[in-house]
């Protein structure tokens, strides 16, 4: 039986070169995302986003706040995961409330994928999709959490866990299906011909058209998919580049 959608809150981890995929994937998120739905930005202070970008965030009613957790480049290791769940508590969800943690260069296109399981399974705590990198855990670019599942994974992390070289994504999801009872979270798959997730290929002879009709969620951070752009600055712009014209063949 279906019950009422939860309220959602789209989590963005941020530092100074994400500015421009950021803005399109907010811009993105803030069309396909239910009404109600809470947008944060958590950025990093070390190397934080420009005050303009944070001035259009502000304007677009995204809380955007610093943080001082070391990341260790990109969430790694149990201290940072704990501060990603710090931040995520920090938003004052409610227990049925689901957090998406989204990364910069990835466009949410269709939300339903995860919010019709919520609806369906009210007793689910978790869904991510199936990580190619890793015999069980979700891949990073966007995954789902009940709040009430939060502490409990908090408290793992901060007491039971002190690997440094701990990625965010495989641990973190891996200690929430050991620890949900069965049938409380979901994995899904990754299907090249159409599904959940895509990493954007520009070497595909897929059209842009045809990725946002095929998938739901689409990022464009695969560094190796970007090709000939070695500099990291135009990594970020190309994504944002690519998510812009995509995000074009939204409904």
């Amino acid at each position: 039986m279906k019950v009422k959608a939860p309220r959602c809150h789209v989590c963005w981890f941020s530092f100074s070169l994400d500015a421009a995929p950021l803005m399109q994937s907010i811009t993105c998120a803030q069309q396909t995302m239910p009404a109600g739905t809470a947008f944060w930005v958590f950025d990093q202070a070390t190397s934080p986003l420009a005050p303009a970008v944070v001035r259009w965030c502000q304007d677009r009613g995204v809380d955007v706040r610093a943080t001082h957790f070391d990341r260790r480049r990109n969430l790694n290791g149990a201290a940072s995961i704990v501060g990603q769940l710090d931040c995520l508590l920090s938003t004052a969800a409610g227990p049925d409330d689901v957090l998406w943690k989204v990364d910069c260069d990835t466009l949410i296109l269709r939300p339903s994928v995860y919010l019709d399981q919520y609806q369906a399974r009210p007793g689910l705590q978790g869904a991510g999709c199936y990580c190619p990198m890793a015999q069980v855990g979700w891949w990073g670019i966007c995954y789902t959490l009940r709040q009430a599942a939060i502490p409990t994974l908090r408290q793992a992390f901060a007491q039971g866990c002190q690997v440094a070289r701990l990625a965010e994504d495989i641990y973190l999801s891996r200690a929430l299906i050991a620890a949900a009872p069965a049938g409380d979270t979901l994995t899904l798959s990754t299907d090249h011909k159409g599904g959940a997730y895509m990493s954007y290929n520009a070497r595909t002879s897929l059209t842009l058209a045809e990725y946002a009709r095929r998938f739901d969620i689409i990022t464009f951070g695969d560094r190796d998919k970007l090709a000939h752009l070695p500099p990291a600055q135009q990594r970020h712009h190309q994504a944002a580049n690519m998510a812009t014209l995509l995000a074009s063949f939204l409904p």
